[in-house]
């Protein structure tokens, strides 16, 4: 992402947040977790990154487990 799109991708973050927060489902939920830190990362707010890119892998991860119960 260039430094210049910072702003626009926080805007589609945040669109994309309002859309996993409408519809509740945990991959919509990562996806915005991830979103969102990657644009922390690319703002060199690592901490911030660290705990968004964490929450997308828990996320991840309960869907996944989720997946292989249902096989």
């Amino acid at each position: 992402m260039a430094a210049d799109d910072i702003e626009e991708a926080r805007r589609a973050c945040h669109e994309l947040a309002d859309v996993a927060e409408s519809y509740r489902t945990e991959p919509l939920c990562a996806l915005a977790a991830h979103a969102r830190g990657a644009v922390e990362m690319a703002e060199g707010e690592a901490q911030a990154a660290v705990a968004w890119l964490r929450q997308a892998l828990e996320g991840g991860s309960k869907l996944k487990r989720h997946t292989k119960q249902r096989a």
